[in-house]
């Protein structure tokens, strides 16, 4: 039954309604062909496809994991915040008003068939295997860096008794150098040493040490030392080095005497000059303002400057002041009072190859003893180097004759191509003799004496008497400061 209640449709509506009976009562219209193909045309699958296909499939992988791994969303009541973000609240949207031009609800479109399905693709050939590249050898690490390398074990120390050790090391440094040693002191010297920035410690002359590189030296009475065979009295502060790559002597405070015939050239820093001693000897004064160089002997070369033997040298800040005549012997000065003998060789003949050279006689029994001559030397020897003639010097034998009525004493002088002489009175018994340089004569005149610059080479006994024998226990050459 109708319903008469209802209202007329507007001309718009019904024009409306006529259109949507006419589409209805159409008959389906044909589907318009597809932009591609739905099938895709068999085709050879190709590397290209394969990563591609590949790489998506890791991608959905990738979004299903985090899909399932991500956080539960915040609820429309629960805001999300961010650190150091305000809220914000949300906005509430009203509702539209409704303009009454819309139309009831629009039909629904009926859904197109479904195409149908077309031959499926032919499978291609299978890709070829691709050759996987060979893993790289891993670097072999060298010993050094291996890693948490095994700790070796300790040795367990031996049992047996430890050895003895020194209460104090005798130096800092790692490589040992010796530069000498002490010879005496005096009893009021006071000695004290130190190494580095050690303390100082007083020196023992009960317990001798040898003098290490760097060694600091400070007495208040005189000190004999020696350093490489050179002879040297200090009275003050000084600093011994080896010499290499420094200056010898670095003399801070005092008084130093050098004598270095026969030993190395010395080297000393004073006042700010550096004074060279080569083969002679020489009083260094150092003074508050300036320093004395006394050379007794040879020369010595003060801030670029030769001081010769006899001179007295000013050294002072700019250099060399001047030089003067000595009015002082040695021994006229304080230090040099009970300054010793300067021994310049010795030789005692207790070893397999003595310090020398063996002319006449032979070694027996650590004495080198005389052989039979007729009107020749019959105990000749010759020292290892040329020895100079100087103030003082003497040589001293211990020695003992047998039959010997007379015996004349010899040194041959190599400038000379001649022989300084004395006659001795030999004595029952082994005794010391005391030769004088000065008091030798040349053999031809016997009036002349050696003088200064004439070098003796070797010595010689001559014996008469009957079936005479000379024994010789040591023999030394010495100079004596007078």
């Amino acid at each position: 039954m109708p319903d008469t209640n209802r209202k007329p449709l507007s001309p718009n509506q019904q024009r409306i309604m006529d259109v949507l009976l006419q589409d209805a009562l159409k008959p389906p219209a044909p589907l318009p062909a597809p932009g591609r193909r739905l099938v895709p045309r068999p085709r050879r699958k190709t590397w290209a496809s394969v990563a591609v296909t590949v790489a998506c499939l890791v991608v959905v992988a990738l979004a299903v994991g985090y899909a399932l791994t991500r956080p539960p969303a915040a609820t429309a009541n629960t805001p999300i915040v961010a650190s150091n973000t305000p809220v914000s609240t949300p906005r509430e949207t009203a509702p539209r008003p409704d303009t009454g031009n819309q139309a009831g609800p629009r039909p629904q479109p009926e859904p197109l068939p479904e195409p149908e399905p077309g031959p499926r693709p032919e499978p291609g050939p299978e890709p070829l295997p691709q050759p996987q590249p060979e893993p790289e050898p891993r670097p072999v690490r060298p010993p050094d860096q291996v890693e948490n390398p095994p700790v070796p074990r300790p040795e367990p120390e031996p049992s047996g008794p430890k050895p003895d050790r020194p209460d104090t090391q005798p130096g800092p440094a790692l490589l040992v150098v010796v530069v000498g040693k002490v010879v005496g002191a005096d009893r009021n010297a006071k000695l004290r040493l130190r190494y580095g920035e050690q303390d100082w410690r007083d020196y023992d002359p009960a317990k001798p040490e040898d003098l290490l590189d760097g060694v600091k030296l400070s007495c208040r009475k005189p000190v004999d030392l020696s350093l490489g065979g050179a002879l040297v009295r200090l009275q003050g502060d000084l600093t011994i080095h080896d010499g290499e790559q420094s200056d010898l002597l670095d003399l801070a405070e005092g008084d130093l005497y050098l004598d270095t015939e026969g030993g190395p050239a010395l080297r000393v820093h004073v006042s700010g000059h550096a004074v060279r001693v080569d083969s002679g000897a020489a009083l260094i004064e150092r003074g508050a303002a300036d320093t004395d160089l006394s050379v007794f002997h040879g020369s010595v070369l003060a801030a670029g400057e030769t001081v010769a033997a006899g001179k007295r040298g000013v050294l002072k800040k700019r250099g060399l002041a001047g030089t003067y005549d000595l009015t002082r012997k040695p021994r006229e000065h304080e230090m040099l009072k009970t300054l010793p003998d300067r021994v310049l060789y010795r030789e005692e003949f207790n070893t397999e190859k003595p310090e020398g050279r063996l002319r006449a006689g032979s070694i027996t029994d650590g004495a080198l003893v005389s052989e039979p001559g007729d009107g020749k030397p019959q105990l000749f020897w010759g020292y290892p180097r040329d020895l100079p003639h100087l103030d003082g010097l003497v040589i001293r034998l211990r020695v003992r004759f047998t039959d010997a009525d007379a015996v004349t004493f010899s040194q041959f002088c190599p400038q000379r191509n001649d022989n300084f002489s004395r006659e001795l009175k030999p004595e029952a018994g082994w005794q010391i003799l005391e030769i004088r340089a000065a008091d030798l004569r040349d053999r031809a005149t016997f009036k002349d004496a050696p003088k200064a610059g004439v070098f003796f080479q070797n010595f010689s006994l001559l014996l008469k008497g009957r079936n005479p024998r000379a024994e010789l226990d040591w023999v030394e050459v010495v100079r004596r400061v007078n």
